[in-house]
This record gives structure tokens, C-alpha cells and sequence, in this order.
């Protein structure tokens, strides 16, 4: 038997040929055993190395589908409604019928691997969908390992799934007009051209409310949104700072919503008492706020009444931007419209709208540098 100095750990083979290691740290015992004894001073070594960089924690039973349960309960006092409900359902769908009963200590990263391939294959699951269910497992493990429940994130030795971004095929700006053109309800057509007139997002636009929109100064202000929690609206704040902002509105937003306005306050007036949409801009009958299905369903049969592609609502979004964009207003006038964190997002996003600036920026480089060339006998 071989043995170690004290703190060092100790290494013996046992009678039946098995190799023990064991090893004390802060008062805490930690074991291995090997089929050899050069396995055995390699698990030493492991262990003395896992302590070292904070990876080692005492052995646990806790299962996957233990540990995700703790953290979605502790996480839904701090995140916005719809985070914990695309996190709770990644769990359900995805993350507890595949791994959910193995512990947390004993997942691999090929555990991880070989369900991300095997719902690609099997589920016909979109890259994107994957790559989200890795982001939510990574997230809960790193908690976990705040918690002394793992040593290390092993979602961070596997490669993220690649996906592919949508990339819609826009409509041409006479399709956009078109488009609004062929809405024959006014509530709809108010709703429509604040999308595209804004680039808000349709969350946005349902919070909406006539105090936020300074008609005369032409401005609309952003500082809430819509989600719908199974069936119900909840309205939250912008994820970041640069998501509360002042947008100038068109035109032909600013006229579509004046008269949309004039109808409006006729249908609160008929509704008296029962009406129900208080000071909100974009309503249903009665002065109800419209749910998402009722706005899909008004988006589609206009679309389809104007003979054009179908689109999401959400592209009217992309609409917008890519419409800035091939006019050539500077990206972080772009990003700060939009909302976004920062320009590099807007980059991220639209850069499939800025490669068509490319023969533009040729032209300029030889205008600034061609005359000067021949000047120069080159």
C-alpha cells in the first residue's frame, strides 16, 4: 500500500484489487477509485487540481429535474413573466423527459451532445430551438455551481448548436403601402402603421396609450410592453435602459392615428360604463385590449386582401429597419429607434440589409481617390 503525507491524500488497493484514493480538504473527504495504480495517482492528482481551481464539491444526489425545479422557483421573483415561462417550458418540453432523472454530478457534456443531436434527427428540432435549450441548461448550471451543487458548467464544454437566423423576405416599400392601404378597419389600420411607422415591436404597440403619443410634437414614447401569460396580458417593463425611448412618427402614422382616434372616442362614448380599454390606443370592441391571436388573425387577412407574401407581424419590425437602412440612416440612429442594447445588435441582425451598400462604398472610394490617381500619372 502506498500512502501520502497528510493533506496529500492517501492511495490503497484494497482486497479485491480496486484501487482507493481518498483526500481531505477543509475538513471534508473526497474519494476515487482506480483499476490500477497509476489510475489511481492520476485521480489524485484530479482531485488535488478540482480543489484548486474551486471545482471540487462534495458528492450529492440531487437529479436534474430536482435542481431545475429550485431554480425556476427562486428565479420567477426576479425575472419578467414571459422569461419564466420560456424557461419552464424548455424544462418541461426538453430538458426533465430526457435528462431530468440522471444527477446533476453525473452529467457529461457527451450527455448534453447526444440529446442535442438526437432531437435535431429524431424531432426534426430547429437549430434555434436547440441552441435555446442549451442557453437554459447552461444558465441553471452555472447556478448550480453558485450553489455547491457541481463543481463546473460541463455545458460549457460542449460546441453551442448553430442556428441559422430567419431571414424574411421583405416586402418592397409599395408592398408596405399597399399593404396599409388594404386594411379596411380603421382599428387595424392604426395598428399597422404604428409598426411599421415606429419599427416597435407588436408588445409595444398594444401598451400603448394616447398620453404616450405627443401629437403635435409628433413623438411617440416607449416604456412598456405586452406579454400574454396563458391568455392573460401582463404588462413589464424594457429589458434594458435603451429600450425606453422616443421615436418620431411619420406622417402618415401620425394622420391614421388621428382619425383612428375620432372613431375611437365615438365607440367609448356608445360603450359608456362597459367600456374597458382606458386610455390604450390600439382596441377591440368594447375597448378591449386585442390578444395576440386576434392581431394574427387581422395581419393575415389583410395580407391576403392586398395579394401580398405572407409575413409575421413581427417582420414589419425588419420592415422598418431594413427600410432606415438601405436610405442610409447611420446605424446607431437605426439601434437607438429600435431600442436595442447597443449597435452592435442592430449589426447582428441587419446586416444582410447593409450588404447592398457594398457597390455603394466602391463608388465612393473612387470618387475620392480616382481623380487624384490619374492626377498623379497612375
Amino acid at each position: 500500500m502506498a500512502r501520502r503525507g497528510n493533506h496529500e491524500g492517501s492511495i490503497r488497493e484494497r482486497d479485491d484489487g480496486v484501487w482507493e484514493v481518498a483526500v481531505a480538504f477543509d475538513g471534508r473527504r473526497f474519494y476515487g477509485r482506480a483499476a490500477t495504480q497509476a489510475e489511481a495517482r492520476r485521480k489524485l492528482g484530479e482531485l488535488r487540481r478540482k480543489h484548486a481551481v474551486g471545482e471540487l464539491v462534495p458528492s450529492t444526489r440531487v437529479k436534474l429535474a430536482d435542481h431545475l425545479a429550485a431554480w425556476l422557483d427562486t428565479g420567477a421573483a426576479e425575472w419578467k413573466p414571459k422569461t419564466y415561462q420560456e424557461y419552464e417550458s424548455v424544462c418541461r418540453v426538453y430538458l426533465n423527459p430526457a435528462m431530468g432523472h440522471l444527477k446533476v454530478q453525473s452529467l457529461t457534456a457527451v450527455h448534453l451532445a447526444g440529446w442535442y443531436a438526437r432531437w435535431r434527427k429524431e424531432r426534426k428540432v430547429t437549430g434555434g430551438t436547440v441552441l435555446n435549450v442549451h442557453r437554459v441548461l447552461s444558465r441553471a448550471l452555472t447556478v448550480a455551481v453558485r450553489w455547491g451543487v457541481v463543481g463546473r458548467n460541463v455545458a460549457k464544454d460542449v460546441e453551442p448548436p448553430r442556428a441559422i437566423r430567419h431571414r424574411p423576405e421583405l416586402w418592397s416599400p409599395g408592398d408596405a403601402s399597399l399593404f396599409l392601404d388594404s386594411e379596411l378597419e380603421l382599428r387595424w389600420r392604426a395598428l399597422w402603421a404604428l409598426l411599421v411607422g415606429s419599427g416597435c415591436r407588436i408588445g409595444e404597440a398594444l401598451a400603448v396609450r394616447w398620453s404616450d403619443i405627443d401629437r403635435d410634437a409628433g413623438l411617440l414614447s416607449i416604456s412598456r410592453s405586452v406579454t400574454f401569460i396563458k391568455g392573460a396580458a401582463v404588462e413589464t417593463e424594457p429589458k434594458t435602459q435603451a429600450g425606453v425611448r422616443l421615436v418620431t412618427l411619420p406622417v402618415f402614422a401620425l394622420d391614421t392615428l388621428r382619425e383612428w382616434r375620432t372613431v375611437q372616442l365615438e365607440e367609448r362614448l356608445a360603450a359608456g360604463p362597459a367600456w374597458g380599454g382606458g386610455d390604450l390606443v390600439v382596441t377591440a370592441g368594447g375597448g378591449r385590449r386585442p390578444s395576440s391571436s386576434m392581431c394574427w388573425g387581422a395581419f393575415r387577412k389583410t395580407c391576403r386582401r392586398a395579394g401580398l407574401r405572407q409575413l409575421r407581424i413581427h417582420d414589419l419590425r425588419h420592415l422598418h429597419a431594413s427600410m432606415l437602412l438601405a436610405e442610409g440612416l447611420p446605424i446607431p440612429a437605426v439601434s437607438a429607434r429600435l431600442g436595442h442594447a447597443s449597435p452592435a445588435v442592430t449589426m447582428a441582425v441587419y446586416s444582410h440589409a447593409l450588404k447592398g451598400q457594398d457597390a455603394t462604398a466602391a463608388l465612393a472610394i473612387e470618387a475620392a481617390l480616382g481623380a487624384r490617381r490619374v492626377g498623379d500619372g497612375r
